[in-house]
C-alpha cells in the first residue's frame, strides 16, 4: 500500500507539471507567433503592377525600392531594395519578369578627384523575389540601355563618336550573343547625308520594331525603325524642328515638330532670339508629324516666342501638350 501511495503521488505531480507546461506552452504561442516570411514568384501576376522609388540623394551609388502592388486596390503586396544604382535619365526598366538597373561599383570620391577612376558598370537583372545578377559589363557601351517586352533583347549604344566601333547594338543577353550591329560607318555609306549620333528611343509594345534617333546637337536629323528578327533598317528623315526632346510615339510613329525653333542652351542668347521673334511677328506652332506617311497636323499655335509646348504622350493615342496661360490640352489619335 504505501509503494501504491508513492506511485499515485509521482502520478499525480506530473499530471500537474503537465498540466503546467501545456498552458505555458500555449501562452508562449500566443505570445510569440510564428513569423511566415513573404515571397514573391519570379514574374507578375496579371493583377499586379510594379513602380519604383528612386533615394534622391545623390547620384552616385543610390538605391531604389521596387514595390509590387495590387492593380485593383494599389496594396503594396511585396518590396524589396536595390543598391548602387547609378541614377541617370534612365536608370531602370520594369517588365513582366524582370527589373533592369544599371549599378555603379568601386567608386571612391577621392580616388576620383585624384584622377583615378576606378570604376565599373554594370546592367543588372532582378526578377520580383529579389533575385538578381549582372548581365553586361558596360566598358565598352553608353550608360544607357532598351530592353524589349519579351526580355530578350537589350538595345545598346557601343563605343562613341570617333572610335571606329561606334555602333548601334541590338544583344541577345540570354546568351551574350550581338544578333544586329549598325555601325556608323555602314550607316553613313548608304545615307552620307546623316554623320549622326546614335540615341536610344524605345522597342513598340509588341515589340516588333526598335526605334533609334540620328541626332546632331540637339536637332534631330533622322530617326531608325529596325524590324525584329530580319533586323531590316529605315531610315526615316525628320523635319525641320524636331529638336531632341521632342515626343516620339514609336507605335504609332508621330512625332512632334516645332517649325523654326531653334536651341542655344544659354539663356541670353534665347532671350535674343525671342525678343527678334516678337519683332518679326514669328508664332509657335506645335504639328504632329508622321514619320511612316509623311503627313501632318496643325495642333495649335501662339504668339508666345520659341513656345515648347511641353508635349508628352500619355497613352498610345493621347498626347498631352500645355499653353502658356497654363491650360492643358489632349490630342487623341483617331486612326485604327
Amino acid at each position: 500500500m504505501k509503494k501504491f501511495g508513492i506511485v499515485m503521488s509521482m502520478a499525480v505531480i506530473l499530471v500537474v507539471i503537465g498540466a503546467a507546461s501545456y498552458f505555458v506552452f500555449k501562452k508562449s504561442i500566443k505570445k510569440n507567433p510564428v513569423e511566415t516570411e513573404i515571397v514573391h514568384s519570379e514574374c507578375l501576376g496579371k493583377d499586379e503592377v510594379a513602380s519604383y522609388k528612386i533615394n534622391e540623394k545623390g547620384l552616385i551609388g543610390t538605391d531604389v525600392i521596387i514595390e509590387i502592388k495590387n492593380k485593383t486596390d494599389g496594396n503594396v503586396l511585396f518590396s524589396f531594395v536595390i543598391n548602387g544604382i547609378f541614377r541617370s535619365y534612365h536608370p531602370i526598366e520594369l517588365h513582366v519578369c524582370g527589373v533592369y538597373v544599371m549599378r555603379m561599383f568601386n567608386y571612391d570620391d577621392d580616388k576620383v578627384k585624384q584622377g583615378n577612376y576606378d570604376i565599373r558598370m554594370e546592367l543588372w537583372k532582378y526578377d520580383y523575389t529579389g533575385n538578381g545578377f549582372s548581365l553586361i559589363l558596360l566598358a565598352d557601351y553608353s550608360y544607357d540601355f532598351r530592353v524589349d517586352p519579351q526580355e530578350v533583347y537589350v538595345s545598346l549604344e557601343r563605343g562613341y563618336s570617333g572610335k571606329e566601333n561606334y555602333a548601334l547594338v541590338v544583344k541577345d543577353f540570354n546568351n551574350n550573343i550581338d544578333e544586329f550591329i549598325l555601325s556608323r560607318e555602314s550607316l553613313t555609306q548608304s545615307n552620307p547625308e546623316f554623320i549622326s549620333l546614335f540615341r536610344l528611343e524605345d522597342w513598340t509594345k509588341d515589340g516588333s520594331y526598335f526605334w533609334a534617333r540620328l541626332s546632331a546637337g540637339a536637332y534631330t536629323d533622322a530617326f531608325l525603325r529596325i524590324k525584329r528578327n530580319d533586323w531590316k533598317v529605315e531610315v526615316l528623315p525628320a523635319p525641320s524642328g524636331v529638336l531632341g526632346g521632342t515626343a516620339l510615339n514609336v507605335d504609332k510613329g508621330y512625332v512632334t515638330q516645332l517649325p523654326g525653333h531653334v536651341w542655344t542652351g544659354i539663356d541670353v542668347a534665347t532671350e535674343e532670339v525671342k525678343k527678334e521673334w516678337i519683332k518679326q511677328g514669328k508664332i509657335s506652332q506645335l504639328y504632329l508629324f508622321n514619320l511612316l506617311s509623311r503627313n501632318r497636323i496643325l495642333l495649335a499655335t501662339t504668339t508666345e516666342p520659341l513656345w515648347s509646348f511641353n508635349t508628352q504622350w500619355i497613352s498610345d493615342t493621347e498626347l498631352q501638350y500645355g499653353m502658356p496661360n497654363g491650360e492643358k490640352k489632349i490630342y487623341t489619335i483617331n486612326e485604327k
